[in-house]
């Protein structure tokens, strides 16, 4: 029966978005139907869609200018499944100002290709790395303001560019291609407590309301 119903793993392209209604292709180009795969949001394209002023104006209620792009070009990254940008985005602030309505936001449009879970958790967790499969996105909409002990498991996960090795309770770990980038919102930036190298610091992009700090370029399809 094993042998009857195996099938290759599926394949993913880092240049398609699946839709409701069809593929759009990273170039622009829409095409009008479905395929089987495993993150599809939950929208339907559509190419005359007017700007969502409302949300729009959220942004600018709470980021700069500048913070709106970053975060934009972030969540489009996040729309893909590439890890190529290696980088995680933190939304910092007071409590208060709305940040995380973006995560619910960004529940409406993933769906299923999203999950909430906490950053600290796939350092002291073992299994919970493998919630991360087959997902896009992961968002912690209220960070632990306690330090990291440890960040080896969050700086692989962030640049990994081949499988990697996740354990589920009661099987043997097994290793699995993770793609799902990180969208934490919090009173506080992230701190590591022995991690003093480039190699955690570099992989943050920390917008603030009047200045974008570790601003990094996110190349996505070179």
């Amino acid at each position: 029966m094993k042998l009857y119903c195996h099938t290759d793993k599926l394949l993913t392209c880092s240049d398609e978005i699946h839709v409701q209604n069809g593929i759009l292709k990273t170039s622009g180009r829409f095409i009008p139907e479905k395929q089987f795969c495993v993150n599809r949001l939950n929208v339907r394209y559509k190419s005359n869609q007017s700007e969502p002023t409302i949300f729009l104006q959220f942004l600018h209620d709470m980021l700069d200018d500048e913070d709106i792009l970053t975060l934009q070009e972030y969540l489009g990254y996040c729309l893909i499944p590439s890890n190529r940008g290696q980088a995680m985005l933190f939304i910092i602030g007071n409590g208060g100002e709305g940040k995380s309505r973006i995560g619910i936001v960004m529940k409406a449009i993933f769906g299923e290709s999203m999950i909430e879970s906490k950053l600290h958790r796939l350092e002291s967790d073992r299994f919970a790395r493998a919630n991360l499969q087959n997902k896009l996105l992961m968002i912690d909409d209220d960070m632990q303001l306690e330090a990291l002990t440890s960040t080896g498991y969050i700086k692989n996960l962030v640049t990994a560019e081949t499988p990697v090795d996740i354990e589920i309770k009661g099987r043997q770990s097994f290793q699995a291609k993770l793609y799902a980038r990180f969208l934490c919102f919090g009173n506080g930036s992230p701190k590591a407590l022995y991690d003093r190298t480039d190699g955690f610091s570099r992989r943050l992009i920390i917008p603030y309301h009047l200045m974008v700090c570790n601003m990094l370029a996110l190349t996505l399809f070179q």
